[in-house]
């Protein structure tokens, strides 16, 4: 992001599959993002499944740990 190369243009969460509590500081969550964004000029229009870690820090929500498939997601196998 910082060198230019990725332009984002969006990344907004499409649909939550699970948000489980792991403790009262950590929770995990699996969702999809409609992500749109430029890659050294080249547009990609992805609906990645991204898994994500967070942690409660000094009573404030931050990302822990986090994992973006590729490509596009298929919403039917999460019903």
């Amino acid at each position: 992001m910082i060198t230019g190369d990725i332009v984002q243009e969006k990344a907004e969460i499409t649909k939550i599959h699970r948000l489980e509590f792991l403790s009262e500081n950590i929770v995990m969550c699996v969702f999809t993002l409609g992500s749109k964004f430029t890659y050294k000029g080249v547009l990609n229009d992805d609906l990645p499944t991204v898994t994500s870690i967070f942690k409660k820090v000094n009573n404030f929500w931050k990302i822990y740990w986090m994992q973006r498939s590729s490509g596009n997601s298929d919403l039917s196998l999460w019903d």
